[in-house]
């Protein structure tokens, strides 16, 4: 696994040499920027050629005030471009995960639910969605802290104490607060569980399990969470049946890319 592998052309070109001159196929995956994929499409066919697996992306929100506040990049049209071509390769299907945040600046609830829609039609470009509450980080000194972190009222946070484990805040903001956004996360996760393929590196966690008897491995992991609360679907475990016999990944499935949400 690699915490952003596209992130420069010359990383690129010089994992793909190495990768090249190696007498075994290499399976990888990895988070990529995919503002990046975006700026240098050419890259998903050099990753597709590296072996890469399973992406994990952080596209965080489709709302476009939002991208704004936190400085990701405004070509969402070319990023879904860039995922397309990253899977368009029948032999070596990329399962893609899309990580989003509920609580970013300028996000309503009613701009989620237009997001969560939007995914949940999209069979085609995204495998598997993560979704995530956002923290921010009491600002103490540590390797890195978002611009978030360092100046919450900036960007419309209050801060109404210390969550436990002492290194994150409780926040409000105009549409959230920190449990109400937990609360929607556990949501759109339980609705997700039920069509749910594999992305990111699911298929990498689950290769280390080929061993395990599969329906005894799926029987523990269905009846854990159902009494979760997010019983698992039917995709969602066919999927991984389909990966524990074939050891792929992401397989692509038919229909078009739905259209963007208007926010």
């Amino acid at each position: 696994m690699d915490d952003t592998f596209n992130d420069s052309e010359f990383k690129i070109n010089f994992m793909n040499e190495i990768i090249q001159s190696l007498n075994f196929k290499l399976k990888f995956c990895g988070y990529l920027t995919p503002e990046l994929l975006a700026t240098w499409p050419h890259h998903a066919d050099l990753l597709n050629q590296m072996g890469l697996e399973g992406a994990s992306m952080g596209i965080e929100t489709l709302n476009p005030a939002s991208r704004r506040k936190i400085r990701k990049g405004p070509d969402l049209d070319g990023i879904f471009r860039a995922i397309e071509r990253l899977k368009s390769n029948p032999s070596n299907p990329v399962g893609v995960q899309a990580n989003f945040i509920v609580g970013l600046p300028e996000e309503s609830a009613e701009n989620l639910e237009k997001t969560q829609r939007w995914l949940l039609e999209n069979t085609t470009l995204i495998d598997q969605v993560s979704w995530q509450a956002l923290e921010i980080l009491k600002p103490v000194p540590r390797l890195y802290l978002s611009e978030i972190d360092k100046d919450p009222a900036k960007y419309g946070y209050k801060i109404t104490g210390v969550l436990e484990g002492g290194s994150k805040l409780n926040w409000q903001n105009s549409f959230f607060n920190y449990s109400s956004a937990r609360a929607l996360v556990e949501k759109y996760r339980a609705d997700h569980n039920r069509i749910a393929r594999l992305g990111g590196w699911a298929g990498h966690q689950l290769r280390s399990f080929k061993n395990i008897n599969y329906d005894q491995l799926m029987k523990d992991r269905s009846e854990r969470y159902h009494l979760e609360g997010r019983p698992l679907g039917p995709t969602r475990l066919e999927a991984v049946r389909e990966y524990f016999l074939s050891l792929g990944l992401g397989s692509p499935r038919n229909g078009p890319r739905p259209d963007m949400p208007t926010y």
